[in-house]
């Protein structure tokens, strides 16, 4: 969707392909898959994704939206599917903020019809209403009839990993396939995890790419993702989440208990090992976060000039070398960590670049081309590789990872 959901919306699915009599059951907390996501899951990761975006603007107006998604409903017949979920939003414009609005949408295998209340014209329905019927029906049919062995779900989207040098040929792991293309995180020691459809997914490249669930904890929304070494950590929910990666279990990093630290909108997430120590950084609403990862308090680093040092929603944070980088406004910045100072690479990229590193060497996708750059230069050499979408790619000793659209 390019345009605003509207405070407190309700969006009514009801996909109703089966006859008027038939018989439906709640399907809504039933597996899709043994060990996977649950259907309600399933429809919450699109929602989240397509349906309700966390924080946009309309004319000048800013809404966000307050906490997830909530399936209130999903019901099953044969191949016939009835869904309602729902949705929270806070408005404000200017000094003023304006309560509960509700908008009721349906969607009845066909148009779409809005019930506007006081929010006209900021849905766009031919959007919704296209995403509803090539996206979320196939997305629950496909996965329903799909073995645990196969993955998250039964997708257009494969694992693919190619060398680092310019001209190599791809590899196409083909035991799991994924819906879209979510975040990947690559620790020091090999492993390959992925967050979709609520779960964390640990994937085998020994074993042709096949992903497995985790059984820790469920996740919803947009995350962030990165790996410190052989450590995983995610910001979801407002929240900063240490993961076992041996488990999946995670443990909540909430800072000191007088200021609880609340992480909200967009965040890019990204840290490095230094003589044993772990150093994580945070971009959100647009500054520059040094993270305690003993307790989760969080430090603002604005720089040491007049005027403090800010960033776009749209940056990337990447590491390499014992040093932290990013990617905003079309350059490559490198950030002095004791202070968020920031120094300029040469070289430009375009708006919306995803980038990996394998700890020496930056990773970027841009235009669906794959670049390498040397961090302590910016030097970028095209590899000619071509990846379908906007894959959030992950690195390591000179490979790289990235799920792509087929």
């Amino acid at each position: 969707m390019r345009r605003a959901a509207l405070p407190c919306l309700t969006i009514i699915l009801a996909i109703c392909t089966a006859p008027a009599v038939a018989e439906r059951r709640d399907v809504r907390n039933e597996r899709v898959i043994n060990g996977g996501p649950t259907y309600g899951e399933v429809v919450q990761m699109f929602c989240e994704k397509y349906v309700f975006p966390g924080e946009v603007g309309y004319k000048g107006i800013g809404v966000q939206r307050v906490g997830g998604v909530d399936v209130e409903r999903v019901e099953k017949d044969g191949n016939s599917y009835w869904v309602t979920s729902s949705a929270r939003y806070s408005l404000a414009y200017g000094p003023f903020k304006v309560g509960k609005e509700k908008c009721v949408l349906t969607y009845d295998n066909g148009p779409v019809t809005v019930s506007w209340g006081g929010g006209r014209e900021i849905i766009n329905t031919a959007a919704i209403e296209r995403w509803v019927s090539s996206k979320l029906l196939p997305t629950i049919k496909e996965a329903g009839g799909q073995k645990e062995e196969r993955g998250p779900h039964t997708g257009t989207a494969h694992l693919y990993s190619v060398p680092a040098r310019p001209n190599a040929r791809s590899k196409q792991y083909t035991a799991s396939t994924f819906v879209g293309q979510p975040p990947l995180a690559m620790t020091d020691d090999g492993r390959l995890f992925a967050i979709e459809a609520g779960r964390l997914w640990k994937i085998d490249l020994a074993d042709n790419g096949r992903a497995r669930a985790m059984k820790g904890s469920t996740w919803s929304g947009e995350v962030a993702l990165t790996a410190v070494g052989n450590e995983l950590y995610a910001i979801e929910a407002e929240r900063l989440w240490a993961i076992d990666p041996d488990t999946g279990k995670v443990k909540v990093l909430l800072g000191d208990e007088s200021n609880p630290t609340v992480w909200k909108g967009r965040v890019s997430l990204a840290g490095y090992k230094d003589g044993g120590e772990t150093h994580l950084y945070a971009i959100e609403h647009h500054f520059l976060w040094r993270i305690d990862v003993s307790n989760g308090s969080a430090t603002v680093l604005k720089g040491t000039h007049s005027k403090p040092v800010t960033w776009k929603d749209d940056t990337q944070l990447v590491s390499a070398r014992q040093g932290l980088l990013a990617i905003e406004n079309k350059q490559l910045h490198v950030i002095d960590t004791r202070n968020g100072n920031i120094t300029q690479h040469p070289g430009t990229y375009s708006e919306g670049v995803t980038a990996c590193s394998d700890g020496e060497i930056i990773y970027v996708i841009d235009k669906n081309n794959l670049y390498s750059v040397n961090p302590k230069d910016g030097r970028q050499t095209e590899l000619k590789v071509r990846f379908k979408g906007q894959p959030k790619p992950a690195a390591r000793a000179g490979v790289v990872y990235a799920i792509e659209l087929d």
